[in-house]
């Protein structure tokens, strides 16, 4: 009986030989058994990688850390996971111009709901409405959806702010952003009723609005610092020189206070009311408001956030002022219907298309015919449409 000859085996022989289960003589480019057969001669080893010890490569997080995450809940169908897919694919994107930001609501924001659903309600409240804003046959069903996850998204931000915790800081400012943008929206939607008065529901929305700011300045640092920090980032525009039409506001601050003094109206009001139209006109010439304003738009580079100057009037005005407008003071009134013209520089946007115009109309059938002619540039800016 023959003895099989030892050899020597290869380590790092070439695959082909590998595969044979012959010796290679590891020759490079191309050992000699491949030339032989005239195959392709390849040294990529086919064994699996082996680690070196201590430098194993895991993943960032692990199913069980992510899913450890999860709010659970029994209480979202299929019909949410739709209105869900619709806000990451469509929904997120119309609620700002700026790319990075659209990215922000697709990705981050939903990540982050899935761990607060407080959050992830005021998502789906947000896409129903938007896919009732788009005509579509299941109008009044999406309309009805979106009420109910606002009404719970409302009950549970309320909540998590009486039992805030920091981890929360960045869920709550999405959050409030998204109600935001859902009350602005609901303006429009009953532009058809047409009320004789403006209601306290429809000053709704400023309330929220303020409520961005009391969020941010308790959390300020975290969020900034946070993945929703590029939304306190945004640059606004600069401040053109004044367009040949632009509309003083000094003008009406010097006849308007006056003429309200017929009212009998405190020193601390007209000094209130003085106030929020010097704020309100720098915000006129930082956007050159004017009569021709609405047909030039308005001219922004690539990261500029108009709305940043837009609704920083509303943080800005003293909270007596809005307590005055809530009342329905004419004076406040008046300063309020001579803002809507900048919120309807927003108009491009679907949670914001027609909120200026209706207000205003609002406002003008609520005051008497007497102030009627202090409405004068608003009601000539919105003519035009």
């Amino acid at each position: 009986m023959s003895t099989r000859r030892p050899h020597k085996k290869s380590r790092i022989g070439c695959v082909q030989c590998k595969q044979r289960h012959i010796k290679c003589d590891e020759n490079k480019p191309r050992c000699q058994n491949c030339t032989n057969v005239q195959k392709i001669c390849s040294f990529t080893s086919l064994a699996p990688h082996r680690p070196i010890s201590g430098s194993a490569v895991h993943p960032r997080e692990s199913p069980g850390s992510i899913f450890a995450h999860l709010a659970p809940s029994l209480e979202f169908s299929v019909k949410d996971l739709f209105l869900l897919h619709h806000f990451t694919t469509t929904t997120g994107v119309t609620l700002s111009s700026i790319r990075v930001v659209q990215r922000l609501w697709q990705t981050s924001v939903v990540q982050l709901s899935f761990a607060h659903d407080f959050l992830l309600h005021g998502i789906l409240a947000i896409s129903a409405l938007h896919q009732a804003s788009t005509g579509s046959e299941s109008r009044a069903e999406f309309l009805l959806t979106a009420s109910r996850h606002q009404s719970i998204a409302l009950g549970r931000y309320q909540h998590a702010i009486q039992h805030y915790t920091p981890g929360k800081s960045d869920a709550l400012f999405a959050l409030s952003i998204l109600l935001f943008f859902y009350v602005l929206a609901t303006i429009q939607d009953e532009s058809d009723r047409q009320p004789a008065t403006p209601r306290v529901w429809d000053f709704q929305w400023i309330r929220i609005g303020r409520g961005i700011e009391v969020v941010l300045r308790a959390n300020w640092t975290r969020i900034s610092n946070g993945q929703l920090g590029v939304l306190l980032r945004l640059d606004e525009p600069g401040d053109p020189p004044a367009p040949p039409d632009f509309h003083d506001l000094a003008v009406l601050q010097r006849e308007l206070l006056p003429a309200l003094q017929d009212d009998e109206i405190a020193p601390e009001e007209s000094q209130v009311y003085a106030e929020a139209l010097q704020i309100l006109n720098t915000y006129y010439r930082k956007l050159g408001m004017g009569l021709a304003s609405r047909r030039r738009g308005i001219a922004v580079s690539k990261g500029q956030s108009v709305g940043a100057v837009i609704f920083r009037w509303l943080f800005d005005v003293p909270e007596v002022f809005i307590g005055l407008l809530e009342q329905g003071r004419p004076g406040a009134l008046i300063i309020f219907a001579h803002y809507q013209p900048l919120l309807d520089r927003l108009g491009k946007f679907w949670w914001s298309q027609k909120s200026g115009s209706v207000t205003f109309y609002r406002i003008k059938a609520s005051l008497d015919a007497r102030y009627h002619r202090w409405l004068k540039f608003p009601q000539e800016y919105f003519a035009q449409a």
